[in-house]
């Protein structure tokens, strides 16, 4: 064999291990970004559905009341306790009780007797205030608070009156 004075080098075909360290390292801390943006996201969407889930409930309620006030012709007030005419049974009267902070709607008859079993229905949960009150101008005001992700969001609106208001002592 002849030397024709070629150097022969060995070519790197692979990796150093410290190589394959770094660029695990790197994809893995470019992961677990990608992780935690997407939890984050999550996270957020998750907050903001509940929180809208909790102010649909709220706008729901309010229109629901505002249409029973509309809709009643006769209004009674007892012992600072609105009754209205119920809107799917008009032979029965409701009152609104906040119980916990669960607002319910008391079903009653005529004689604003509760019925009993079946008269009482949830409306709204997690409510810290709320009141129905009469004013002078022939309208009902309607004030809520309730606890979205631990804020307390208010909300106030004055319904007008259409029908009779008849108070009792």
């Amino acid at each position: 064999m002849k030397d024709y004075g070629r150097k022969f080098t060995y070519l790197n075909k692979g990796f150093t291990l410290i190589e394959l360290i770094i660029s695990f390292s790197l994809i893995l801390i470019i992961i677990s970004g990608l992780f935690s943006y997407f939890f984050f996201q999550y996270g957020t969407y998750e907050r903001l559905y509940r929180e809208l889930s909790s102010l649909e409930k709220l706008r729901f309620f309010t229109t629901h009341l505002e249409k029973q006030i509309g809709e009643t012709s006769m209004i009674y007030m007892v012992n600072d306790r609105i009754y209205l005419k119920d809107l799917e049974s008009p032979e029965y009267y409701n009152y609104y009780n906040l119980t916990g902070n669960m607002l319910y709607k008391i079903k009653t008859d005529c004689h604003l007797k509760d019925i009993g079993q079946g008269g009482k229905s949830q409306m709204v949960n997690q409510v810290d205030t709320f009141s129905l009150s009469y004013t002078e101008n022939k309208t009902i005001r309607v004030i809520m608070v309730i606890l979205i992700e631990g804020k307390m969001v208010r909300s106030q609106k004055d319904i007008v009156i259409n029908g009779q208001v008849t108070v009792v002592n």
